[in-house]
């Protein structure tokens, strides 16, 4: 009985800590390749996790915040992230966001954003 307390125990940590791992996977199914992602600080960005990685070309910073009030309060720090870029799109769901930027100006059309951004609002919220 108690193995089977801590399995669920751990199950219950598991699910807690999950990142923005759920993102990346809705990011997936764009159709872009994604560069490895690398954790990077979420305090900046009033998130609990945070990870950043590359689709053709454009720079992505994918957060998990600690609920969706916060996601949509930290706007102005997610747009930070963008710093100069031309062209900048900041997307929150849920407790969720990803920021979008295209510093190299390499979708001056915004086919590949259009994309993303579509993936990420089929993002399934719990």
């Amino acid at each position: 009985m108690k193995r089977l307390l801590l399995i669920a125990a751990l199950g219950v940590l598991a699910a807690c800590a999950k990142g923005p791992d759920p993102v990346l996977e809705a990011l997936a199914t764009a159709g872009l390749e994604l560069s490895d992602a690398e954790a990077t600080a979420p305090e900046p960005y009033v998130a609990t996790s945070c990870v950043t990685t590359q689709a053709a070309g454009l720079s992505l910073l994918a957060c998990r915040h600690p609920d969706p009030a916060q996601a949509s309060s930290a706007t102005a720090a997610l747009e930070a992230f963008a710093g100069d870029a031309l062209t900048a799109v900041v997307r929150t769901r849920g407790p969720f966001s990803l920021t979008i930027a295209d510093r190299a100006a390499s979708d001056p059309q915004g086919h590949h954003i259009a994309k993303l951004l579509k993936a990420f609002d089929k993002l399934a919220i719990d």
